[in-house]
């Protein structure tokens, strides 16, 4: 454990960059025994997010009443070294001591590219969702059914070419077993097959799969749906790595694609993101040909792509800044307004308070009218939100050529035009990995207007676990 006396150096410099509280009249002293607080806050919308900030960190792990008093304003903390430790740990998380600085401040001129890409997916997987008879999941076809095919795959093999982390992995084998769709090769075996069950769904969706890309040709024109697949395909084939055919996250709980970067990013060739020990980095295969994917496919991997250089960028992830955050223009938004756009529930238990990117006014979970504040880490990830992503098309320009990306975006704002209103704009990547999701009818895109999306707020760093 770290000294107490580096543990207040590190809360001051904390103190003294997080927005709302008053550094004049703030003060982390180390002692004997610990450290000891006193905090102060502006009396700001700043503050306001400051001190609800701080109190449900205390919440989270209550001190003994004689270790927090709080009058006139102010609060005093007598904090163990341990305590400190966690405290620390914890007002940093909900700052911006874990983000890149902050992009410049910038107007999206036009619909971002990973929003073109997630509308045009989407759209795609409810119509397979509604067409034909009954079918897997796209995911579930996607990521396990077609891999398995007519072999018996380990699961260090589905991994792998799948292109699914570890605890992915765990939950699709146990959850298909028990559906009914996988079995073990043999007693005792670590090998799995398809049943026949398994088999005639795999079928099932293959067939859908063509029956609605051929819809999207008659409705579309095949020029169109020629143009897009040739921009797609020239984008996916100058990839490094494989990607899963349909956007994955890192487990049921993260849904970023790699895990973050326990493990850093390398150069390469092939140049590897940073990652999650779980994560499997599978080369590109050269030898195949991107053309003969399915549209989805492709879709999903260049929005794979696009996602993994926004993360890299470590400014927050891509889902939470373009579904919520970009919605949330000032610093606050009522308790009912959030719960229509995201998972915010108000009782400190939602991903995105326990992730403290917002803190919520105390009250009723049944008040709607209670106030929802961005703490400074989810500032930074909105405000940064539109400079990163035209920043990263600006470097895709120069890497895929002028021409890929004028095509791409000029196909994917075609078929844009014709989604429904309120298509997220960003896909669930943890939705379908649960048995109900895989087997379900309708795609799981599908979300009623102004009912949640769920959103995961991993953004490239640990969440701290002892606080």
């Amino acid at each position: 454990m770290p000294a107490v006396a580096s543990i207040a150096a590190r809360l001051s410099r904390i103190g003294r960059d997080f927005p709302g509280i008053s550094s004049g009249r703030t003060r982390f002293r180390a002692d004997e025994s610990g450290v000891l607080a006193e905090m102060s806050f502006d009396d700001s919308p700043a503050g306001t997010a400051a001190r609800l900030t701080m109190e449900h960190i205390l919440r989270r792990r209550p001190l003994p009443p004689e270790a927090a008093v709080a009058r006139d304003g102010e609060v005093r903390l007598s904090l163990g070294a341990r305590d400190a430790l966690g405290f620390a740990r914890a007002l940093g998380y909900a700052g911006t001591e874990c983000l890149a600085p902050a992009r410049p401040s910038r107007e999206l001129a036009t619909v971002p590219l990973p929003t073109l890409l997630s509308h045009v997916l989407i759209a795609f997987e409810r119509d397979y969702g509604e067409a034909g008879p009954e079918a897997p999941t796209l995911p579930a076809w996607s990521n396990v059914l077609r891999v398995f095919g007519a072999d018996a795959l380990t699961d260090r093999e589905l991994g792998a070419r799948a292109v699914l982390a570890k605890r992915v992995v765990r939950v699709v084998q146990r959850d298909l077993t028990r559906l009914g769709w996988l079995e073990r090769a043999a007693a005792g075996s670590r090998t799995f097959r398809l049943t026949d069950r398994g088999m005639g769904l795999e079928a099932a969706g293959r067939r859908r799969l063509a029956e609605v890309e051929a819809s999207w040709r008659r409705r579309h024109g095949s020029a169109a749906i020629g143009r897009l697949r040739d921009a797609l395909a020239q984008v996916v084939s100058a990839q490094d790595l494989e990607w899963p055919w349909y956007l994955t996250g890192y487990g049921p709980a993260d849904a970023s694609l790699t895990g973050g970067s326990y493990l850093p990013a390398e150069p390469g060739p092939p140049r590897l993101p940073g990652r999650g020990t779980e994560w499997p980095a599978v080369a590109r295969d050269t030898s195949a040909t991107a053309t003969e994917l399915p549209l989805s496919a492709l879709l999903s991997q260049v929005l794979a792509a696009f996602t993994v250089d926004y993360e890299e960028a470590h400014l927050g992830p891509l889902n939470a800044a373009s579904v919520f955050l970009s919605q949330v223009p000032g610093d606050a938004i009522s308790l009912e307004r959030a719960r229509a756009i995201c998972d915010v529930s108000g009782t400190d238990k939602s991903t995105p308070e326990r992730h403290l990117c917002v803190v919520v006014e105390p009250g009723r979970p049944s008040d709607g009218t209670r106030m929802v504040h961005l703490t400074p880490k989810a500032r930074r990830i909105r405000d940064s939100y539109p400079a990163l992503v035209m920043d990263i098309e600006a470097a895709w320009r120069k890497r895929y050529g002028t021409g890929v990306l004028d095509g791409l975006r000029g196909a994917l704002e075609t078929l844009d035009a014709g989604t429904a209103p309120g298509t997220p704009d960003y896909p669930d990547t943890r939705a379908w990995l649960h048995p109900a999701s895989m087997k379900a009818r309708r795609a799981m895109g599908r979300v009623p207007d102004g009912q949640p999306v769920h959103l995961a707020w991993h953004s490239g760093q640990s969440r701290p676990t002892d606080w």
